[in-house]
């Protein structure tokens, strides 16, 4: 039997080459597939946790699960939690398949958050490793979830906190254009010359003074460079706080008046009597403002007090002639003594 060569540039040698392309093309598929499976856990022992979230806006299913920021599992379902269930504020359940070798880094004080990568990128879920004290969380057990934090939230308030910053260089602009025009205190400051220069003279004048009283001239100048005027107000301060020590301890008649009850009882019933009597004078004015008496005729009356006023006349001339001439008003008469 005769042996049969292939040779190079005949069909027998393409269809060699392109079966070991074939080969080599396989055997690196295989390779990428089975470093991708290794890289992102895909022919790992996995095991299952529940999560409850209020809202899982931006989580797709096969979402990455990290834990402590390495890749993990990831998300297989996302779903609504039957109305029957609902606990507090939670509304969607969500099932992370976990790779089983970090099974003993998550716990019972293990948490759960929802993180965007970057500020407006993809959302995963990222886990805190758990303490040692902890129990650790077995296959079905729920991780508490904290609180995601809503980008939409944050653009809210970034919108209003713009807003208000547009509103305040408004009114910014809005006073700038009052200054500029001279209206208001600041206005006038800021363009009128005459009231710069009043300022400029007051601003001398008061250095011109700071200057005396630096040198300790005037009142105000003893008083800050004049030790001994320290000294006498101290001295003076000092009196006056040993009579109020005398005074909080009783001493003299206005400490018993602070401390004594029965001195205050006694002025407190002086001071109720004294308003008893100005009550019955005020009574007695306003019977003699209201009365038909002589008191208030004359009071009242102008005629009773031109007539009561031309009695007094009279009488004082009696009294002047009589001191006069005493005999004129003594009786003739003898009187006769057995």
């Amino acid at each position: 039997m005769a042996r049969r060569t292939i040779r190079r540039g005949g069909p027998e040698w393409a269809h060699a080459r392109v079966g070991v392309v074939l080969i080599v093309g396989l055997a690196l598929l295989g390779y990428g597939i089975f470093r991708v499976g290794e890289m992102f856990d895909v022919f790992a022992d996995r095991y299952e946790l529940v999560t409850l979230v209020p809202s899982a806006v931006g989580l797709m299913e096969g979402a990455p699960v990290h834990l402590a920021g390495q890749r993990v599992g990831q998300v297989d379902e996302i779903d609504f939690i039957p109305m029957r269930r609902k606990i507090e504020e939670h509304h969607v359940l969500i099932r992370l398949s976990i790779a089983e070798e970090v099974r003993e880094q998550i716990r019972a004080d293990s948490r759960a958050h929802i993180r965007t990568q970057g500020l407006l990128g993809d959302k995963f879920v990222d886990i805190d490793p758990g303490t040692a004290r902890a129990a650790v969380l077995a296959p079905g057990d729920t991780l508490p979830t904290v609180r995601p934090f809503d980008v939409d939230d944050l653009l809210g308030r970034a919108s209003e906190t713009v807003e208000e910053v547009r509103q305040t260089a408004v009114e910014l602009h809005q006073i700038t254009s009052a200054v500029n025009r001279g209206e208001g205190t600041l206005g006038q400051l800021v363009n009128n010359e005459a009231l710069y220069a009043r300022l400029t003279a007051a601003s001398t004048e008061l250095q011109a003074f700071l200057v005396e009283v630096n040198r300790g001239e005037g009142t105000l100048g003893r008083l800050v460079r004049d030790p001994e005027i320290y000294r006498r107000l101290q001295s003076a301060a000092a009196r006056v706080d040993s009579v109020t020590a005398g005074i909080l301890r009783g001493r003299g008649s206005l400490g018993r008046l602070v401390q004594s009850d029965s001195l205050y009882r006694r002025l407190y019933s002086a001071a109720a009597r004294a308003d008893t009597a100005a009550g019955g004078l005020a009574q007695t004015v306003g019977q003699l403002n209201h009365g038909d008496g002589t008191l208030q005729r004359l009071i009242s009356d102008p005629a009773a007090y031109d007539e009561f006023l031309k009695a007094v006349v009279e009488l004082q001339n009696v009294l002047k002639d009589i001191r006069a001439d005493p005999k004129r008003y003594r009786p003739d008469v003898h009187v006769k003594v057995f």
